[in-house]
């Protein structure tokens, strides 16, 4: 899944956490947005599996009608004592269906990361997907070099639930694919909220 292909919100609020908020993407961030893309620091934990694009190409894919509704729904993540944008986020794969959608995540300055960024920007995301959205599990699928993503996600209430071994190539290597996911319920537990 390419984390910068984006579905745009339809408003312009914000979603708020302690110290970070979730904002629509935002067209005048494109450059930044591929900049994050082409980093190979932030692409080497995916296994470089971000697609390399232009400007006008990131346009053109997020201005290509989708006939079938919208099934990725992505934020800018924005620092909030600095207000400055670190990174981007989404929601994917939705199945309005079956009630299930997949997190995707990207924190571009790499100076932030491990500062917990990614972890509330996940619970954020959560929240959403769950008291907004009505899903009713929400997965994430991360590459096994990647262990930053792993730490953030499980510290947000994922568990572990599926390896797929040497799912993918890179550089003559084979990496496995981990699953990780949490019910509506299991998030309602943890973090005490109600329907």
């Amino acid at each position: 899944m390419n984390l910068f292909l984006f579905w745009f919100m339809e408003t312009s609020n914000f979603i708020d956490g302690k110290t970070v908020s979730l904002c629509p993407i935002n067209k005048d961030h494109f450059s930044l947005y591929l900049k994050w893309q082409h980093d190979p620091e932030v692409r080497k934990p995916n296994c470089n599996r971000a697609a390399s694009m232009t400007i006008d190409q990131l346009k053109k894919e997020i201005e290509r009608p989708r006939p079938m509704g919208p099934d990725t729904i992505a934020f800018e993540v924005c620092y909030k004592p600095e207000n400055k944008p670190v990174g981007t986020c989404n929601l994917h794969s939705i199945s309005w269906r079956d009630e299930h959608a997949s997190i995707g995540i990207a924190i571009g300055e790499t100076e932030y990361w491990g500062k917990g960024i990614g972890t509330e920007a996940i619970q954020i995301l959560l929240h959403y997907g769950f008291r907004e959205l009505d899903l009713h599990v929400i997965f994430a699928s991360i590459y096994s070099p990647n262990i930053g993503s792993q730490a953030a996600h499980q510290k947000a209430g994922l568990k572990f639930e599926a390896k797929l071994k040497e799912y993918v190539l890179e550089g003559g290597k084979y990496y496995d694919l981990y699953t990780y996911g949490i019910t509506q319920d299991e998030w309602q537990t943890r973090y005490k909220q109600h329907p």
